[in-house]
């Protein structure tokens, strides 16, 4: 099954969101048959391609259409979503995609490979730390994508978390003894979370167009985005941080 709400999650946590044109339809298939994707947390990566003098989104081509030459051809998707130099959001896929390869040991916190995981790359040529605001704007990303399943931050894991024996990723700055380590990464997202737990909703009758305005608070608000996709379309749908 395809997580056709990634693009209304992104929006609804106040992200750039721009959609890739057939990115409902898009993901990994063999032989014309798409495998379930039933994501049970996800893996944060960065592209180690081309610096910002390459353009705002270098990478994105090959994200969605994967490594078609050179010496290790992988066919795409390569990520459900990209983040540009920017911070902008590009949702690529909403089926599963190639981005992980199988987790060393076979499983990892749950996940058995990437049908379990969603993807997430950051342009990001590896030869300094992520900038602070992007590093941010991605917790935001996988709190946005773990809203929709109700799952918690704890299943959000580093490519080299992963897959330690064959993926390193040195040069971004979410590791160990750096600012934020992986367990600071995943508190990060922990408290975007908090912040996605009130929703306020304006609904629009069909038939006679009246507002009436619906004020609560929703148990899975991602589950009531997927299920109101035309809501925050409209403008009426606003997450604001819980109060305490």
């Amino acid at each position: 099954m395809a997580d056709t709400g990634i693009a209304t999650r992104l929006r609804a946590a106040g992200l750039a969101v721009r959609e890739v044109h057939g990115w409902k339809t898009r993901g990994r298939n063999f032989a014309g048959v798409a495998p379930s994707f039933n994501p049970k947390g996800g893996v944060n990566h960065h592209t180690a391609g081309a610096n910002p003098t390459a353009g705002v989104a270098p990478s994105l081509g090959t994200i969605i259409n994967g490594r078609v030459s050179g010496p290790d051809p992988l066919p795409g998707p390569l990520a459900n979503v990209y983040m540009d130099f920017e911070g902008t959001v590009f949702v690529v896929a909403a089926g599963v995609a190639n981005h992980a390869g199988p987790p060393d040991g076979g499983v990892c916190r749950g996940m058995l490979g990437n049908s379990h995981a969603w993807g997430l790359e950051i342009e990001h040529p590896g030869e300094s730390p992520l900038d602070d605001r992007r590093v941010h704007l991605a917790a935001r990303v996988w709190a946005a994508l773990l809203l929709g399943k109700g799952l918690p931050a704890s299943q959000v894991v580093q490519h080299w978390e992963w897959a330690p024996s064959r993926k390193k990723d040195v040069a971004t700055n979410i590791h160990p003894g750096e600012d934020p380590t992986q367990a600071g990464f995943r508190r990060m997202i922990a408290a975007e979370l908090r912040n996605l737990t009130k929703v306020t909703v304006w609904t629009v009758s069909s038939l006679n167009k009246d507002r009436q305005r619906v004020e609560k608070n929703v148990r899975k608000p991602g589950s009531w985005l997927d299920n109101h996709p035309g809501a925050l379309q409209r403008g009426k749908v606003v997450i604001r941080p819980k109060r305490d």
